[in-house]
């Protein structure tokens, strides 16, 4: 799943981009949530805005619940997760 975090410089989006920092690492951790993160700063946004897979939007302009945070993840990444496992990984058949 990709997750594009979209975050302004000013104090506040700082402090929710470090708090989704923290839920992804423990949606990756706890959860098993396989996640690629791309960063971009836009001058003048208020708070942060998520895309996950590039089609799903989260804005968030108030300090969030790490908890809801990392269930989000869970959820979206079990939304999008692939119906068959890459190559090499367990669960393919071969003959």
């Amino acid at each position: 799943m990709d997750l594009t975090v979209f975050y302004g410089n000013d104090e506040l989006s700082m402090m929710i981009k470090s708090i989704v920092d923290f839920a992804v690492e423990i949606a990756r951790r706890d959860y098993g949530v396989r996640v690629e993160v791309y960063e971009v700063v836009l001058e003048g946004l208020k708070g942060v805005k998520l895309e996950i897979d590039g089609v799903r939007e989260l804005n968030i302009t108030d300090v969030p619940s790490v908890r809801e945070l990392v269930e989000v993840l869970v959820v979206a990444s079990r939304v999008t997760a692939p119906t068959t496992p890459p190559l090499g990984e367990p669960g393919l058949a071969t003959a």
